[in-house]
């Protein structure tokens, strides 16, 4: 007890705290009691109670048995015999021992006080929130609910159009803010609602005074709106009258008006639909009607917003038209018809067939007009039985032709017992009604076409409109038949005219063929007499046949030009005879048409330094700016040689002593234009036309002072012509001439200049030549030669430049110039002692037969320097063709074939003063007959045989094993091309054209004789 006493003090507790309970508790597994005090009396303390320990707290002691300490609220705890809600707070006094100190107190006590605060405390705040709501409120009134109340009042007066007020508050921040935005959307608004009415002013005059209807109906039908311009379509004075009518109600056919509102149901509109619609004058107006449906606030159809436009005179024309362009269709067809016929009973019958599908008629009568003035009238239909002669006649004035024809206009006679004109007797009893229109022609009225009706006013105005359109067709058909006649007559005399014509253009072409044919034979003719003459004469002035004298070397030098300048004339004859014939060859490339024109010039130069003429060459673009070669063109080289050889040797030729020839290249961008220009003597206006006409030469007397045949001209234009062009001139008498022709430039891309050198070089097709030498004249003479037959060369001075060009252009072959003497052993020497040089087919030009001798062995062929064209051309295709020999010479002896007889002697004897001995033939059976004797090394042969083809026979030697090693040796009077198709084909080793000097004969035989040598014991130095 003293325990309990001290524990609990419970005698020294102030006053105000005695109400706390407190006690002893015991708990734990096996006991659990309380133990407390019972009420004091007189100062004496009672003896300790044990109660059971309360269930709820021994529940709470055992979820927290581990707590030393806790507090807990208890509903029901036994407190002064009572079960109170209690506040109750415990400690464990030793860990050792299960014995906890607790006080409690009921929630009465404690509550009461927290009570009397709260209330206190919310007496308090009720009377401070009081006061602030009173002041919230005022600010809230002032500020805001009676600005809002302002705006409220402003926004009912301007909801009633009244958009001019204007609200102030004087609340300041937001709330002005709000003032102000709400009296600028009533400015807005009233600028709106200023606007709205204008447009829906502007748009009330346009409906009004638009010219389509605008309407709009409602769900029942009736029309709620319609402008004036629907009022009037549908025939009402004013618009008011329609308000409340339905619509279907103007519809013709109700179930347009039907369709057209299923089609609105379902469709967002409709348009321009043609419906026609009844007037109030129960007239009908066609409409094209558009609209679009109007829905309600449900989306249920509501009526017709829509607009129609009066057609009805658009339809009308629609059909007049249509019906107008049937009418025309179907008179086409009758036009067409007729016009197909060319017979006049054909045009007749399909006249009256067709006509009765536009017009019906019971009478038809046709009147055509004659020559003397009157006509001549056949019934059409019906067809009279009595045949035409029973016809009256309708030609006096008083006949409906004669009145058409007069007048000039259709007679229309709706009664014909009534008529004004006595017409009535033309006509069968039964035509009570007629109608005549007229036949117009160029030349005035051609006829009459008269229809006739059996009842009155069968006819109508549109009936003679149709004729009238018919008529001109007819008039152009029945005179199509008239003039068939006479064209059959025409055709027949122009059909004789025409085969006396072709006979004779048939003769003209025959004697022009016989004329060209004899030119071409005799031109080849010409040339085997020509052996014999150049021959011998060549071999007098070699001392040949003896010594000469001077006076007799002079009068055969002259012989010998003489001759030269007719066989430059023979050529010219044959280049006009191929060219006539169309048998002239073209080989076409590109090349440096500058350098073409320079070897031109270099050919023609001596002539004209002779007279002191300077050749100016001149290369510019349009605008006269100096244009740097190559230049090229695509043509055939040789060809445009001849031409500028033929113009610029004209302008040397008829030019006086002193003056000029200009060469002008003007190039443009896609040709060059050509000139030849000289101070010469000029040609006659009168001759302009006719000098390109062969044979001609407007300086034709006895007396003329320039020589030639008059065909060079016409040449150069054939060959112009051959590249697309034609050479025109321009001359005034005293002051000179100008040439001009135009050909296109070889088309290229930008390619550098080395590229385009190797452009100028060669094709494929044609060969290249380098030609080594310092003579300038040789040089050009070869280049000349060359380049009329398509081949191209290159010319170098010095054997460094030489090998240089040879290494770059890698030619076909090389052609040497030597000199006598050690100049040309030198040059020779330099150029073999390189193996790239000495790789190439190489010919040398040389007079001296010990220095050939010397090299023969290391070059492909020789010739002399004093050579003809042929020669070179032979020395050229044997060196190109030579191959080591692998067989010995079948003989030593050479086989010349020829017809004439004195061509065979000179070439024997020719040849024998070579050391050569020739035996000779005059056909090819003989030739070969003796060729396969074994005998000959060499075959010269002529093409041109009695009993065979030259070719053939040089074709059948070359194909024979047992001849192999043998030469064939072209000699002929007929032109051969080196690179033509029969000497590839034949085998030929050479050819020589005819005529030819002593010399090149002997020297084209030792081409193909090296090992032979016939020359002078010369020494070479």
């Amino acid at each position: 007890d003293d325990l309990l006493d001290l524990i609990l003090d419970e005698p020294n507790r102030p006053k105000e705290e005695q109400h706390n309970r407190y006690e002893v508790i015991f708990y734990s597994s096996y006991m659990q009691f309380t133990v407390f005090l019972s009420e004091r009396t007189d100062n004496i303390l009672p003896p300790p109670t044990t109660i059971p320990l309360c269930p709820d707290l021994a529940e709470k002691m055992a979820r927290n048995e581990d707590t030393a300490a806790g507090s807990f609220f208890l509903w029901r705890y036994p407190s002064q015999g009572k079960n109170v809600p209690v506040l109750l707070a415990y400690h464990r006094l030793d860990t050792r021992f299960p014995v906890y100190v607790a006080v409690h107190q009921p929630t009465q006590g404690v509550f009461a006080t927290i009570n009397i605060a709260a209330v206190l405390t919310l007496l308090v705040s009720t009377l401070v929130i009081a006061f602030f709501c009173l002041i919230a409120y005022r600010i809230v009134n002032n500020s805001i609910i009676r600005p809002v109340s302002l705006l409220n009042e402003g926004a009912q007066i301007i909801r009633q159009g009244n958009f001019d007020l204007k609200v102030r508050t004087d609340a300041g921040g937001e709330i002005d803010e709000l003032a102000t935005s709400f009296n600028q959307m009533a400015s807005a608004l009233r600028t709106n609602v200023h606007q709205l009415k204008e447009s829906e002013e502007k748009y009330r005059n346009l409906v009004l005074s638009m010219r389509d209807a605008r309407f709009q109906t409602d769900v029942k039908d009736k029309i709620t709106f319609i402008n004036p311009a629907g009022a009037f379509i549908l025939g009402y004075e004013s618009f008011d009258d329609l308000l409340g009518k339905k619509l279907v109600d103007f519809f013709l056919d109700k179930e347009e008006h039907t369709n057209l509102t299923k089609s609105l149901v379902v469709s967002p509109y409709v348009e321009n639909i043609r419906i026609w619609l009844k007037r109030a004058d129960d007239q009908s107006a066609c409409v094209e009607f558009s609209g679009t449906p109007i829905f309600d606030t449900h989306n249920s159809f509501a009526g017709i917003d829509g607009s129609f436009r009066d057609v009805t005179h658009s339809v009308i024309l629609e059909k007049e038209v249509q019906e107008r362009a049937e009418r025309i269709t179907f008179i086409n067809q009758i036009a067409n018809l007729v016009n197909s016929s060319v017979e006049a009973g054909l045009v007749y019958e399909s006249l009256n067939r067709e006509i009765r599908h536009l017009v019906a008629y019971d009478y038809a009568a046709i009147s055509l007009k004659l020559s003397d003035g009157t006509f001549e009238t056949r019934q059409l239909y019906p067809e009279p039985k009595e045949g035409p002669a029973l016809f009256p006649r309708m030609d006096d004035d008083n006949s409906t032709a004669g009145w058409v024809a007069q007048e000039g206009r259709y007679l229309l006679v709706e009664d014909l017992e009534n008529a004004s004109l006595p017409i009535r007797y033309q006509f069968p009893a039964s035509v009570k009604s007629i109608l005549c229109v007229p036949l117009h022609a160029l030349d005035g009225i051609a006829g009459a076409l008269t229809f006739g009706s059996d009842q009155v006013g069968g006819f109508t105005r549109n009936h003679a409109e149709i004729l009238e359109q018919i008529a001109p067709h007819l008039t152009s058909a029945i005179r199509n038949a008239q003039l068939l006649e006479n064209l059959k007559e025409s055709l027949t005399n122009v059909n004789q005219a025409k085969e006396k014509l072709h006979a004779a253009n048939i003769e003209l072409k025959s004697l022009d063929e016989m004329k060209v044919h004899l030119l071409s034979n005799v031109s080849h003719e010409l040339r085997t007499p020509l052996v014999a003459v150049m021959g011998y004469t060549d071999m007098i002035l070699n001392s040949k046949a003896g010594p000469i004298t001077d006076q007799q070397e002079e009068y055969l030098n002259i012989v010998m030009r003489n001759v030269e300048k007719l066989v430059v004339l023979i050529e010219n004859l044959l280049d006009f005879s191929r060219v006539h014939r169309g048998s002239e060859e073209m080989l076409f490339t590109h090349f440096d048409v500058v350098n073409c024109i320079l070897s031109s010039m270099q050919s023609v130069r001596p002539t004209a330094d002779a007279r002191s003429i300077p050749l100016h060459l001149e290369v510019h673009d349009s605008e006269g700016n100096s244009v740097t070669p190559p230049l090229l063109v695509d043509g055939d080289k040789g060809k445009l040689g001849q031409v500028f050889n033929n113009l610029i040797s004209n302008a040397v030729k008829f030019n006086s002593d002193g003056g000029s020839v200009t060469i002008d290249l003007e190039v443009r961008k896609k040709d060059i234009r050509f000139s030849v220009i000289d101070t010469g003597i000029g040609i006659p206006k009168e001759a302009q036309d006719k000098i390109f006409n062969r044979f001609y030469q407007y300086d034709s007397s006895s007396t003329r002072k320039y020589g030639g045949t008059g065909i060079g001209l016409a040449i150069a234009q054939d060959f112009v012509g051959l590249h697309g062009g034609r050479i025109t001139v321009s001359s005034e008498e005293g002051k000179g001439t100008a040439f001009r022709f135009t050909l296109p430039r070889y088309e290229k891309s930008d390619l550098s200049e080395e590229t385009q050198w190797h452009m100028v070089m060669p094709t494929e097709t044609h060969l290249l030549f380098e030609l080594v030498s310092q003579d300038r004249a040789l040089s050009s003479q070869i280049r000349q030669i060359l380049t009329s037959e398509g081949m191209d060369i290159i010319h170098a001075v010095y054997p460094a430049a030489a090998t240089t060009l040879a290494n770059k252009y890698n030619p076909d072959c090389i052609i040497v110039d030597t000199e006598s003497g050690p100049t040309g052993r030198l040059l020779l020497d330099e150029l073999l002692s390189d193996p790239s040089i000495a790789a190439f087919p190489m010919m040398i030009l040389t007079d001296n037969d010990r220095l050939y001798e010397s090299f023969k062995n290391r070059i492909d062929s020789r010739i002399k320097r004093s050579f003809r064209k042929s020669t070179l051309l032979s020395g050229i295709h044997y060196a190109l063709g030579q191959k080591p020999l692998t067989t010995p010479k079948l003989g030593a002896n050479i086989l010349y074939v020829d017809n004439d007889e004195q061509t065979c002697l000179f070439i024997k004897r020719c040849l024998k003063e070579e050391g050569y001995k020739v035996d000779y033939c005059h056909t090819g059976a003989e030739a070969l007959k003796q060729v396969n004797a074994e005998h000959y090394w060499l075959v010269m042969l002529e093409l041109a045989l009695t009993d065979a083809d030259g070719w053939d026979i040089c074709r059948q030697i070359k194909n024979d094993p047992a001849l192999e090693g043998i030469k064939v040796f072209i000699v002929t009077s007929k032109t051969v091309e080196h690179h033509s198709m029969k000497m590839q084909e034949s085998g030929a080793d050479s050819f020589l054209m005819k005529p030819f000097k002593a010399d090149e004969i002997a020297s084209a035989v030792e081409t193909y004789d090296p090992e032979h040598f016939q020359g002078d014991a010369d020494t070479i130095i």
